[in-house]
């Protein structure tokens, strides 16, 4: 009778080993398969959100970068004293790196408000849309995806091209 408690303790024990390795292995294949995100504001107390939840604040040096972000597509909302919100539209991939930094000559405001362009990328996003749909009916999905990406960057906050992403997927 001792011999098969010692057995089924040592059948127990090799059992909670190997799920205590298997749930190891998960959190570092967890890890491998999320990306880093690192967002140069150049100025400290900048607030960034990821996907409309606040995900820190850029530091004295003006960086914040962000670790395990999952892989696909996001918004990175940034918000610094005294300046206009600018968004952007990143799709990081799994193990990879996105480095976001303002360009030296970007302008103050993020939204374009020239009557004349914003007619021009009103139009050029239906266009977008248009063709995404056309692709996606022929299941070129790879190019409908990329003709929605391009739309989005036009208009980050169109919620419509959120379900025609979602439908391409």
């Amino acid at each position: 009778m001792a011999t098969t408690v010692k057995n089924k303790l040592k059948y127990l024990t090799c059992c909670l080993g190997l799920a205590a390795m298997t749930g190891t292995a998960a959190v570092h294949e967890h890890q491998a398969e999320t990306a880093k995100v690192i967002i140069e504001t150049r100025l400290p107390g900048c607030r960034v959100e990821l996907d409309a939840g606040v995900a820190g604040t850029s530091g004295a040096t003006g960086n914040l970068i962000l670790l395990n972000v999952d892989p696909g597509d996001h918004y990175i909302h940034v918000r610094c004293p005294g300046k206009a919100e600018v968004a952007y539209f990143i799709s990081p991939k799994a193990a990879g790196e996105v480095k976001i930094s303002p360009a030296k000559d970007e302008p103050t405001a993020s939204v374009e408000t020239d009557p004349t362009t914003v007619a021009d990328n009103k139009i050029k996003l239906q266009q977008l849309v248009q063709q995404a749909v056309q692709l996606r009916a022929q299941a070129r999905l790879d190019d409908a995806v990329a003709a929605l990406r391009e739309a989005m960057k036009l208009d980050p906050e169109n919620s419509d091209l959120h379900r025609e992403m979602g439908i391409t997927f």
